[in-house]
């Protein structure tokens, strides 16, 4: 089937897995008025919760569910609207919230799968378009599937995958009936909160010190005493740190083309790579020709403007706008780059929603660093 549209992707492989996971459903459940409001399915527990929700008007067989499903076709975005007019991931959040509601809270859980990514959303989540986990079940069969950590066996993704999305992680347990999940996400937030502050340090004492001090070094004209330098290498650096803040979530959420091979090339994704292998390598760079900068610039330029030929459309907001002015100094982003982190720490965190949310107030906060001290500290100026 070489391009499955959504009813051949559900009836052929979504309801099938959803059988192997042990879970039953009742396709087309409907969480509010209007067509638009029509879910893909209900999941339930056991044959028991199905069979006394089938003779019950769809509004009232919520009571007796577990998770909404909505089901999307191979190969469609799952951040992106389409022909619908609403992204999928927009679409699932609407169900699950009425259901929710009209279950009484007994439906908890959202699913959204294309069939290859599959995706848990949790109606209780603080910031729900970016409360849910992901996992890639195409990924897991592939000739290079992904890294599993040290000492783990080489099914370890799958058995990830079995351990969240099968029936038994959502069967309470204990006095409290506490389901396996909901321990997840208590050990989940202890995780979030130690990520929040290892990413506000490196904000407060890495990233943005350093920018503000590459401004300093490379700007011929730079004034240290001056509190209007200041605030122009405070703007400059801000200004860029959440540019690059912006490209890192939207490769990741497949909000920009990353997939497209023309906006590869060009992709931010790309320059780290070549940054890494610069280091890496300890390949040699110019200490005064300007080697990524101009690159990041026509790829702002891109976003802003739109580029068809990278697949990228105009890009209506702020993050990124047309008229990209050059910060202080002529090679800002010339020298060596610093040392990658660990891969596998940089990959778990940039799945934290909340603590991306986190970092963007943390720099906000360290716009009000004195960049007197930090400029001075950094570049050696006196």
């Amino acid at each position: 089937m070489p391009r499955p549209n959504e009813g051949e992707t559900e009836s052929e492989f979504i309801f099938p897995v959803l059988d192997l996971l042990g879970w039953h459903h009742l396709p087309q459940q409907e969480p509010g008025r209007g067509r638009r409001d029509i879910a893909d399915a209900l999941l339930f527990r056991t044959e028991a919760d199905k069979g006394r929700a089938r003779p019950l008007p769809a509004v009232d067989r919520f009571r007796h569910g577990a998770v909404v499903v909505e089901n999307e076709a191979v190969g469609t975005v799952l951040d992106r609207a389409g022909g619908k007019g609403e992204a999928p991931s927009t679409q699932i959040l609407r169900y699950l919230g009425r259901a929710e509601a009209q279950s009484g809270g007994a439906v908890r859980w959202g699913l959204l799968t294309n069939g290859r990514f599959w995706r848990l959303y949790w109606a209780q989540a603080r910031a729900r378009l970016e409360g849910f986990v992901e996992l890639e079940l195409g990924a897991l069969f592939d000739w290079l599937p992904a890294p599993v950590p040290t000492g783990a066996p080489d099914d370890h993704w799958l058995r990830v995958f079995l351990l969240l999305f099968h029936r038994d992680a959502f069967e309470p347990h204990g006095p409290q009936g506490r389901t396996f999940l909901d321990d997840a996400l208590a050990e989940g937030r202890r995780y979030e909160a130690r990520v929040t502050a290892q990413l506000s340090s490196a904000v407060f004492n890495k990233v943005f010190p350093e920018l503000v001090a590459a401004i300093g070094r490379h700007d011929p004209a730079a004034k240290i005493a001056e509190a209007k330098w200041r605030e122009e290498a405070r703007e400059s650096a801000l200004r860029l740190l959440y540019r690059l803040l912006f490209l890192l979530y939207a490769e990741d959420r497949d909000l920009l083309p990353s997939r497209h091979e023309g906006y590869q090339a060009y992709s931010l994704r790309r320059l780290r790579e070549e940054a890494a292998e610069v280091e890496d390598q300890r390949k040699t760079l110019s200490s005064r020709a300007v080697t990524w900068w101009p690159r990041l610039r026509e790829l702002f330029g891109a976003i802003a403007g739109g580029d068809p030929e990278l697949g990228l459309p105009p890009y209506n907001g702020q993050a990124v706008p047309r008229r990209c002015r050059r910060p202080p100094g002529s090679a800002l982003l010339a020298g060596r780059p610093s040392r990658p982190a660990d891969r596998r720490a940089l990959a778990r965190r940039r799945r934290a929603g909340a603590a991306l949310d986190q970092l963007s107030r943390s720099v906000g906060a360290a716009s009000r660093v004195d960049l007197r001290t930090a400029a001075r500290t950094r570049c050696g100026c006196q």
